[in-house]
């Protein structure tokens, strides 16, 4: 994954499953964009991507 602030981490291999959700955690930080950079796939994969991504904050938030 890359961050707005040029922050990078590597992601682990991810589940070829739709029926289950993986997680990735990362440290706090204020960014305005991330973008998923897909960089190896399986031998004869032919479409690459995600059903969802969502990134949800570790804060709890006064009602």
């Amino acid at each position: 994954m890359i961050f707005s602030d040029g922050t990078t981490i590597e992601t682990p291999e991810l589940l070829d499953n739709a029926r289950q959700g993986g997680g990735i955690v990362f440290p706090p930080g204020e960014v305005k964009w991330l973008a998923f950079l897909v960089t190896a796939t399986k031998p004869g994969t032919q479409n690459v991507g995600l059903a969802e991504l969502a990134v949800f904050s570790s804060e709890k938030k006064p009602p």
